[in-house]
Protein backbone atom coordinates (compact mmCIF):
# COMPACT_ATOMS: atom_id res chain seq x y z
CA UNK A 1 0.00 0.00 0.00
CA UNK A 2 1.38 3.08 -1.39
CA UNK A 3 -0.16 5.51 1.08
CA UNK A 4 -1.82 3.06 3.94
CA UNK A 5 -4.37 5.97 5.12
CA UNK A 6 -5.39 6.76 1.33
CA UNK A 7 -9.11 8.55 0.70
CA UNK A 8 -10.03 4.98 -0.84
CA UNK A 9 -9.55 3.14 2.27
CA UNK A 10 -11.53 5.39 4.74
CA UNK A 11 -15.00 3.42 5.18
CA UNK A 12 -17.58 5.92 5.42
CA UNK A 13 -19.07 5.19 8.87
CA UNK A 14 -16.90 5.21 11.88
CA UNK A 15 -15.63 2.06 13.70
CA UNK A 16 -12.89 2.73 15.41
CA UNK A 17 -12.30 -0.96 16.85
CA UNK A 18 -12.55 -2.55 13.40
CA UNK A 19 -10.94 -0.11 11.37
CA UNK A 20 -7.07 1.04 11.98
CA UNK A 21 -7.28 4.42 9.76
CA UNK A 22 -10.45 5.88 11.38
CA UNK A 23 -9.05 4.67 15.10
CA UNK A 24 -5.86 6.83 13.79
CA UNK A 25 -7.74 9.94 12.40
CA UNK A 26 -9.98 10.30 15.30
CA UNK A 27 -7.68 9.94 17.79
CA UNK A 28 -5.80 12.37 16.20
CA UNK A 29 -8.69 14.63 16.13
CA UNK A 30 -9.51 13.94 19.97
CA UNK A 31 -6.27 15.23 20.77
CA UNK A 32 -7.18 18.75 19.70
CA UNK A 33 -11.03 19.28 20.35
CA UNK A 34 -10.23 20.81 23.69
CA UNK A 35 -9.42 24.57 23.67
CA UNK A 36 -7.66 24.62 27.18
CA UNK A 37 -5.26 22.25 25.46
CA UNK A 38 -4.42 22.84 22.59
CA UNK A 39 -4.17 26.46 21.53
CA UNK A 40 -5.28 26.50 17.69
CA UNK A 41 -6.32 29.23 15.25
CA UNK A 42 -6.94 26.78 12.37
CA UNK A 43 -7.95 22.33 11.85
CA UNK A 44 -7.37 20.76 8.72
CA UNK A 45 -6.57 17.28 7.66
CA UNK A 46 -4.79 17.89 3.96
CA UNK A 47 -5.61 15.48 1.29
CA UNK A 48 -8.97 13.55 3.80
CA UNK A 49 -11.75 13.93 2.40
CA UNK A 50 -13.67 11.47 3.35
CA UNK A 51 -17.41 13.02 4.48
CA UNK A 52 -17.54 11.02 7.95
CA UNK A 53 -13.95 12.65 8.43
CA UNK A 54 -14.45 16.25 7.41
CA UNK A 55 -17.91 16.56 9.14
CA UNK A 56 -16.22 15.33 12.28
CA UNK A 57 -13.31 18.00 11.70
CA UNK A 58 -16.23 20.79 10.81
CA UNK A 59 -17.70 19.26 14.68
CA UNK A 60 -15.06 20.29 16.09
CA UNK A 61 -14.64 23.53 14.88
CA UNK A 62 -17.82 24.39 15.79
CA UNK A 63 -17.91 23.11 19.48
CA UNK A 64 -14.75 24.31 20.10
CA UNK A 65 -15.73 27.95 18.61
CA UNK A 66 -11.90 29.21 18.33
CA UNK A 67 -10.87 27.65 15.19
CA UNK A 68 -11.23 27.33 11.29
CA UNK A 69 -11.45 24.12 9.65
CA UNK A 70 -10.62 24.15 6.31
CA UNK A 71 -11.80 20.85 4.65
CA UNK A 72 -10.92 19.20 0.91
CA UNK A 73 -13.81 18.14 -1.48
CA UNK A 74 -14.30 14.46 -2.75
CA UNK A 75 -14.45 14.24 -6.39
CA UNK A 76 -11.36 16.45 -6.50
CA UNK A 77 -7.81 15.16 -8.35
CA UNK A 78 -6.39 11.87 -6.57
CA UNK A 79 -2.82 11.93 -6.19
CA UNK A 80 -0.66 9.15 -7.90
CA UNK A 81 0.17 7.37 -3.95
CA UNK A 82 -3.88 6.55 -3.86
CA UNK A 83 -4.43 5.35 -7.75
CA UNK A 84 -5.00 2.31 -8.78
CA UNK A 85 -2.80 1.16 -11.93
CA UNK A 86 -3.44 2.23 -15.14
CA UNK A 87 -4.74 5.53 -14.21
CA UNK A 88 -2.95 8.64 -15.69
CA UNK A 89 -3.45 12.64 -14.58
CA UNK A 90 -5.62 13.49 -16.91
CA UNK A 91 -8.35 10.30 -16.07
CA UNK A 92 -7.97 11.41 -12.28
CA UNK A 93 -7.78 15.25 -12.41
CA UNK A 94 -11.95 15.23 -10.87
CA UNK A 95 -14.68 16.72 -11.92
CA UNK A 96 -16.56 20.99 -10.79
CA UNK A 97 -19.68 19.50 -11.22
CA UNK A 98 -19.35 16.21 -9.55
CA UNK A 99 -17.46 18.29 -6.63
CA UNK A 100 -20.18 21.01 -6.44
CA UNK A 101 -23.02 17.92 -6.14
CA UNK A 102 -21.36 16.18 -3.67
CA UNK A 103 -20.53 18.95 -1.16
CA UNK A 104 -24.35 20.62 -1.92
CA UNK A 105 -25.54 17.03 -0.82
CA UNK A 106 -23.88 17.45 1.87
CA UNK A 107 -25.85 20.38 3.30
CA UNK A 108 -23.14 21.91 5.17
CA UNK A 109 -24.09 25.31 7.14
CA UNK A 110 -20.92 26.66 9.21
CA UNK A 111 -19.25 30.07 10.35
CA UNK A 112 -16.48 27.18 11.48
CA UNK A 113 -16.00 26.21 8.00
CA UNK A 114 -14.31 26.44 4.41
CA UNK A 115 -13.52 24.45 1.74
CA UNK A 116 -11.21 25.41 -0.84
CA UNK A 117 -11.34 24.09 -4.75
CA UNK A 118 -9.11 22.51 -6.75
CA UNK A 119 -5.87 20.58 -5.82
CA UNK A 120 -3.01 23.03 -6.85
CA UNK A 121 0.20 21.98 -9.06
CA UNK A 122 3.34 24.00 -7.30
CA UNK A 123 7.36 24.06 -8.14
CA UNK A 124 9.16 21.57 -6.01
CA UNK A 125 12.20 23.76 -5.24
CA UNK A 126 14.09 21.02 -3.73
CA UNK A 127 13.86 18.33 -6.04
CA UNK A 128 14.86 20.10 -9.53
CA UNK A 129 11.62 22.52 -9.85
CA UNK A 130 9.27 19.14 -10.53
CA UNK A 131 5.61 19.99 -10.80
CA UNK A 132 3.75 18.40 -7.78
CA UNK A 133 0.28 18.13 -6.70
CA UNK A 134 -1.51 19.65 -3.49
CA UNK A 135 -4.08 19.70 -1.61
CA UNK A 136 -6.34 23.12 -1.48
CA UNK A 137 -6.47 22.99 1.95
CA UNK A 138 -2.60 23.32 1.70
CA UNK A 139 -3.16 25.99 -1.00
CA UNK A 140 -5.36 28.10 1.28
CA UNK A 141 -2.72 27.57 4.76
CA UNK A 142 -0.19 29.63 2.81
CA UNK A 143 -2.46 32.17 1.32
CA UNK A 144 -3.51 32.81 5.03
CA UNK A 145 -0.07 32.55 6.11
CA UNK A 146 1.00 34.80 3.61
CA UNK A 147 -1.57 37.09 4.11
CA UNK A 148 -0.88 37.26 7.45
CA UNK A 149 2.78 37.77 7.17
CA UNK A 150 2.41 40.78 4.90
CA UNK A 151 -0.77 42.53 6.38
CA UNK A 152 -2.96 43.06 9.23
CA UNK A 153 -4.37 40.26 10.42
CA UNK A 154 -8.35 41.90 9.29
CA UNK A 155 -7.51 41.85 5.89
CA UNK A 156 -9.00 39.14 3.73
CA UNK A 157 -6.10 36.75 2.13
CA UNK A 158 -8.24 37.12 -1.08
CA UNK A 159 -7.68 39.16 -4.27
CA UNK A 160 -4.35 40.13 -6.37
CA UNK A 161 -2.66 41.31 -3.76
CA UNK A 162 -2.73 39.16 -0.86
CA UNK A 163 -4.76 35.80 -2.26
CA UNK A 164 -1.65 34.42 -4.38
CA UNK A 165 1.33 32.67 -2.95
CA UNK A 166 3.56 34.31 -5.90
Amino acid sequence: EKEPIRDGLISSTRNDRADYIHYTLNKALDSVKDPEVVPANLLLMPGVREPSITNRIISIAENRKDVLAIIDLENDYLPTAERLSGDTDSSKLGSVSEAVSSLKNRNLNSSFACAFYPWVQISDNLNGNQLLWIPPSVAALGALGRSQATSELWFAPAGFNRGGLG
